[in-house]
């Protein structure tokens, strides 16, 4: 099946893009995260993945995850009430950091940052970052790094934005924004609301995936004090419920009843930034303040009168704060030398009924503090071709001795169509404040931390050669990426009571995985794009070491392809987009058995198909679309699972099944 997969995606995954997505564009693409300065994607030392404004517009994306779905490399595990976990090239959620403008999102939520709560509305673009940069940004980034540069500029005194997407399964998603500009003065700001009123099974309080209300709004303020600095203050708020409907009791009487739950979600984040260039030296300068909240309420609902009473005992609020103050200065000696140092100090707490932390004087508070000085040098050598860029972070850890986390990358570019970039780094990862402090016991959960965990350490690796041909109106991309990530001491959650199912947090041992991503890219001038993607992720089998004629690795096979045509004269442009997810396998450990058990979640595809066009001189975009063409909802999984509810083999929810939508989208500007 995955053969004749992959062979469909390498002789159909045709992408085609307006002249602003040509190859030549994108890899002009001037990219950010991680360097000493903005730099040109082809000539950036990292391999970054850009999604920029254009795509984020075409593919109709109501979030982050949907908007992510097509990146091979990127998988995603979904929960009904606790949203999307992540992995890239095979490495959980707990080790990819997710940034908006360089803060760190708080609030993971079984080790991961629920990217269906980060919106789309004032993104200007993406970019991803494949293996480890814990020397430039400390804890949980040894397996990556997204990060989601919000639009700060204007070119017009006052500018308007606003659009509506309109989804048959219950969706609701309208946002606008607006910006004025004097002088030497920017004001922006935005609001959104999305709705999803649940997707019912059998009745109207049983749903495969439950109601959903988000609300978000922000305010940014940009000041140029002179052509060479500026400062900006940004305030962003989020509110998210979640309704989890209870299973109706006393059914068809005067007395029937529900026991229900909501969960709450309430985000605030303050960003402050200065930025100064001069001619040999540059400065920048971040305070990032930010709060999660997560609030459960459990009430009896009498379904006859819709009164209801809360639950004494079952609420649970938890409260987590960051403050994060960043400041980076890069020199350049000369053109083929710079040097860029930076000093980073991050403060967490948490605080909730379900935090236990006897050493304080507050049992249910706890905090850990992280304080980093960080460098890297970049010498340009052989004729410029070689760039070599050492890296490394020293840092002090309020609760775990931090070790130097050192990093070499490689860039080595002999003319405009060759290029070779290689790289080994250290990461690092502090256990999480859940991790260590987080008890959860209820009737259907029980889940201990421990204050006994050890940091997980990593050796990453990665090579990544490119080779680009253009002639005449044709342009040819390969490119391909080996990658091998070693995390030793790797925690995870494990059962610890052989009579009930009871789990706790703790180092296993060696996690590893290897494999290969793969990308060709074909253009005829503006108006056709030809993209193949494959990876090749290989899982460490930890039962190898157990079982006699285990394998050593378990590999799992992804390909993608996209199908984009701009029809000349009408300008209409028609993308499909397809997604192959391989059987992936999934370890949990028995702590009582000594033993490594092994579950395997089966094989999917998705296929999405838009069209869209500009209208009165690219004032009005109008998408049209569906989603999930083969309406996969849910996937099967075999054997053992870790879960701090102790499911087993069973049906796990992967996407809401096939939907249609339109999407129309309004920019208006002043004719200054």
């Amino acid at each position: 099946m995955f053969y004749r997969v992959f062979l469909l995606s390498v002789l159909c995954h045709i992408s085609l893009y307006a002249q602003q997505d040509s190859t030549v564009h994108t890899l002009n693409q001037v990219v950010c995260t991680a360097m000493s300065c903005p730099t040109p994607v082809k000539n950036a030392i990292y391999a970054v993945k850009v999604i920029d404004q254009r795509n984020i517009l075409q593919r109709g994306a109501n979030n982050l995850e949907e908007l992510l779905i097509s990146e091979t490399s990127i998988r995603f595990r979904s929960d009904v009430l606790l949203g999307s976990g992540i992995q890239i090239g095979g490495i959980g959620g707990e080790n990819v950091k997710v940034l908006i403008d360089g803060v760190p999102v708080i609030g993971r939520l079984n080790g991961n940052v629920d990217l269906s709560q980060i919106t789309l509305s004032n993104v200007a673009k993406i970019e991803i970052i494949q293996g480890s940069l814990s020397s430039m940004y400390g804890s949980n980034a040894s397996g990556g790094v997204i990060n989601i540069i919000t639009r700060k500029t204007q070119m017009k005194e006052l500018e308007f934005q606003t659009s509506s997407l309109f989804e048959n399964i219950n969706i609701r998603n309208n946002f606008f924004n607006a910006g004025y500009r004097f002088k030497k003065l920017l004001l922006q700001g935005g609001a959104g609301f999305y709705r999803f009123a649940g997707l019912l099974t059998d009745s109207s309080r049983s749903v495969t995936w439950n109601p959903k209300s988000q609300l978000n709004s922000r305010i940014l303020a940009k000041y140029y004090i002179s052509d060479n600095q500026q400062f900006s203050a940004g305030y962003n708020y989020f509110d998210e419920k979640v309704d989890n409907l209870g299973e109706e009791k006393l059914k068809n009487t005067k007395n029937a009843y529900a026991f229900d739950d909501y969960y709450t979600t309430v985000r605030r984040d303050i960003n402050l930034n200065y930025q100064g260039n001069w001619d040999n030296f540059s400065v920048q300068s971040t305070i990032g303040i930010n709060q999660f909240n997560r609030l459960k309420e459990s009430f009896k609902t009498r379904l006859q009168s819709g009164e209801q009473a809360l639950l004494a005992g079952l609420q649970d609020t938890s409260v987590f704060r960051g403050f994060l103050t960043r400041s980076v200065a890069v020199y350049n000696h000369s053109p083929n030398v710079n040097f860029q140092a930076g000093v980073e100090s991050y403060f967490e707490s948490a605080k909730g009924s379900r935090i236990k932390d006897m050493s304080m004087n507050d049992a249910h508070y706890a905090d850990i503090t992280d304080v980093a000085v960080f460098g890297s040098g970049t010498l340009q050598i052989l004729k410029k071709s070689l760039s070599i860029q050492p890296s490394f972070r020293a840092s002090y850890n309020s609760k775990y001795k931090a070790p130097i986390t050192p990093g070499v990358h490689f860039l080595y570019k002999p003319n405009e169509r060759f290029t070779l970039r290689a790289s080994y780094a250290r990461g690092f990862r502090a256990p999480s404040l859940k991790e260590l402090y987080f008890n959860f016991i209820d009737i259907n959960h029980f889940i201990v931390g421990s204050q006994s965990l050890k940091a997980e350490n990593s050796d990453n690796y990665l090579l990544s050669p490119s080779y680009y041909i253009e002639k005449d109106q044709n342009s040819y991309l390969f490119e391909a990426q080996f990658f091998y990530n070693h995390i030793k001491d790797r925690i995870t959650l494990s059962r610890t009571d052989p009579d009930n199912i009871q789990y706790t947090y703790i180092n296993v041992g060696d996690f590893k995985t290897q494999g290969i991503n793969t990308a060709f890219t074909y253009c005829r001038n503006s108006s056709l794009k030809v993209k193949a993607g494959f990876t090749y992720t290989g899982f460490y089998n930890d039962l190898a070491n157990q079982s006699a004629g285990e394998k050593t690795y378990d590999y799992s096979p992804e390909s993608s392809l996209e199908l984009n045509y701009t029809i000349p004269k009408v300008d209409i442009s028609i993308n499909i987009l397809h997604r192959y997810i391989g059987k992936v396998p999934n370890y949990s450990f028995d702590v009582i058995g000594n033993k490594t058990y092994r579950s395997l979640m089966e094989d999917y595809q998705l296929m999405n198909a838009t069209m869209s066009r500009f209208f009165l001189r690219k004032r009005l975009h109008l998408t049209m679309g569906a989603k999930n063409l083969f309406n996969v909802s849910s996937i099967n999984q075999t054997g053992a699972v870790t879960a701090g509810h102790g499911s087993a083999s069973g049906l796990l929810p992967v996407n809401f099944g096939r939907s249609f939508f339109v999407k129309i989208d309004v920019n208006l500007t002043s004719r200054r």
